[in-house]
């Protein structure tokens, strides 16, 4: 079923050395060793300070998990904690900042993140469920709307996206130790609003044909889009998907 999950934060864990093997004499015990290890040099170390759940404060819905505006629709964003950074943390609109001003085309609707301080555009039979105030939130097609609202696979596909943010961690350099989406924030693939960003396509997972997320950082934070397209479309309609969802991705406009 396609409604899309919270996500949880960024999993920051150890990861394990890899260790080369190799023959270091012969198998007659020869004094003379195949590698000379004294002319080796040692790869440099880097000194890691794990970063460990904070268990005092799980990760929770900040509002009420199945508030409707009508029984047939999903329920309106908990604004889950872990998709979002530490209230505050985003700095509110100031009165000098022009927000963007530029229309919606004919067939489509404006969604205003004042929280997240971006918008987006989508068809108007797609579904938002952000509150007023913004946060974290999904975005359905139709289909994926029914979905959501019945907690029951549709048959015929759909699309999902979700919108979330949290505190910018930069990965350490050069292997990338901490966080996906930050490593690959060093080399910008697009722009969002002229912010630089990036997007690419995970593949297909189960029951899903394409996973595609999109990202871009601003003033410490990174803004982060998960987007899923069901599997169960001929492969011509799942074409008319994929353009939807990059036609949804570029309307994304920071202020």
């Amino acid at each position: 079923m396609l409604a899309a999950t919270v996500l949880a934060a960024v999993a920051v864990g150890l990861g394990a050395a890899a260790l080369s093997s190799g023959l270091v004499g012969s198998q007659g015990g020869s004094p003379n060793p195949a590698v000379d290890f004294s002319r080796i040099t040692p790869s440099p170390y880097y000194v890691t300070t794990p970063t460990f759940p904070d268990y005092s404060n799980p990760a929770h819905c900040q509002l009420p998990d199945n508030e409707r505006k009508r029984p047939d629709l999903p329920p309106l964003s908990c604004r889950y904690s872990s998709a979002e950074p530490t209230p505050g943390t985003i700095p509110t609109l100031s009165p000098l900042v022009t927000r963007p001003s530029i229309p919606a085309p004919s067939g489509f609707q404006i969604i205003d993140n004042q929280l997240f301080r971006f918008t987006v555009q989508a068809p108007d039979t797609w579904y938002s469920d952000m509150r007023p105030e913004g946060g974290a939130f999904h975005l359905y097609d139709p289909n994926a709307t029914r979905e959501a609202a019945t907690q029951t696979r549709i048959p015929g596909g759909g699309i999902a996206f979700y919108f979330g943010a949290g505190q910018y961690v930069p990965p350490r350099v050069p292997d990338g130790f901490l966080g996906v989406v930050e490593t690959k924030l060093l080399q910008p693939n697009t722009s969002f609003g002229g912010v630089p960003g990036v997007v690419w396509d995970e593949g297909a997972g189960e029951g899903v044909a394409h996973q595609y997320t999109a990202a871009f950082l601003k003033d410490g934070i990174v803004y982060r889009v998960d987007v899923r397209v069901q599997d169960d479309r001929p492969s011509a309609a799942m074409q008319g998907d994929i353009d939807a969802v990059n036609a949804v991705l570029s309307t994304i406009n920071p202020y």
